[in-house]
């Protein structure tokens, strides 16, 4: 399994909310609906606290 710092996490979300015009994590979440890039699975907010955790290893 792969680990990253939450520091590298958020650096990495804040290019890709750039890169798409986007502004937070609420807006990707949008952003991946429209999109059809969202799988059904756990809530949103169990997935983005499973990152960042990730980083806290």
């Amino acid at each position: 399994m792969m680990h990253i710092s939450e520091r590298t996490l958020r650096n990495h979300l804040s290019s890709i909310y750039e890169k798409l015009s986007l502004s937070n994590r609420l807006g990707l979440l949008a952003y991946a609906r429209k999109h059809g890039l969202e799988e059904d699975q756990a809530p949103p907010e169990k997935i983005w606290r499973s990152f960042a955790r990730e980083g806290k290893d």
